[in-house]
């Protein structure tokens, strides 16, 4: 293996190339972050650390198993973007699609929202990067829940077929209290996507709008008033949609600097927004 003359602190692996990227502070690295000399390519941690979504110096190191492994984020925001516009166009009503048109998106529910988000969810904990990894669990078992829910298979509806089916007051009010829980976990999402970059807080923040009419409308429709209830989920589905842009242009983003091309689209760097908590020094019993 080719031996590395930087610092364990300040050299870090290209998991893309396979070749050593060294790492510069701002206030030296002067230069040009896109530019290459031989096998060297230079990012800012800014750049680096982007694509992992951990900011604050906590991206993989040398030593991890990251130089084994491409990154996996790209992959749980495509499929995640792949789940939701189909979904938020549906929502929206848009063409000829109804509630009915969610059951021809079972298969990406299960395979795209499921297997490959748990996929990306696994190489995120194996790469240390906690947060990216609880996001796409978790999402991974919102689209599973949502499929299972819209399965006929699974025949969730027909259980409520003596009290209304998919207008049943009892099946409409499970459902708005399970959007609720997932609003506290979106408002918890939100406020730690704060040290990460503009455009992943963005997603947060519209997740955050789409959860709370989509609450609106299943309560709504459990007590009987669908008319409100269909146009909070049109709303619902205005929100899923700008989350899905903001969701494409970060995937853009990840893409374009995994394969080093010469500009990088601004993504709003968080990282100082909010101080990072302090690092406890060495002990002297270390020292």
């Amino acid at each position: 293996m080719q031996s590395m003359a930087s610092s364990h602190e300040d050299t870090k692996i290209d998991l893309e190339k396979g070749i050593t990227v060294q790492h510069h502070d701002e206030a030296t690295n002067s230069s040009s972050s896109s530019r290459r000399s031989g096998d060297i390519r230079e990012l800012t941690r800014q750049e680096y650390e982007r694509l992992f979504l951990v900011p604050g110096g906590n991206a993989p190191t040398v030593g991890h198993l990251s130089h084994q492994f491409g990154n996996p984020t790209p992959l749980g925001i495509i499929a995640f973007c792949l789940c939701l516009l189909p979904t938020s166009c549906i929502l929206m009503n848009w063409g000829t699609a109804d509630a009915t048109s969610l059951i021809a998106l079972i298969g990406p529910f299960y395979y795209l929202g499921g297997v490959c988000m748990i996929i990306t969810g696994i190489m995120e904990w194996i790469l240390g990067n906690t947060f990216p990894m609880v996001v796409f669990m978790t999402f991974a078992g919102f689209w599973l829940s949502f499929a299972t829910l819209n399965d006929p298979h699974h025949g969730v509806m027909a259980a409520y077929a003596s009290s209304g089916g998919a207008n049943s007051p009892a099946l409409n009010g499970a459902i708005l209290f399970y959007l609720c829980g997932w609003g506290v976990v979106m408002i918890m999402y939100f406020i730690a996507s704060l040290r990460t970059n503009a455009v992943f807080a963005f997603m947060f923040f519209n997740v955050i709008l789409m959860l709370v009419c989509l609450a609106t409308a299943y309560g709504r429709m459990a007590l009987g008033d669908g008319t409100l209830g269909v146009t909070f989920m049109k709303a619902a589905g205005g929100f899923a949609f700008v989350t899905t842009a903001g969701g494409f242009y970060l995937a853009f983003t990840m893409i374009f600097g995994c394969v080093a091309l010469p500009f990088d689209l601004p993504v709003g760097d968080l990282s100082d927004l909010i101080p990072s908590k302090p690092r406890p020094g060495p002990s002297k019993k270390d020292s």
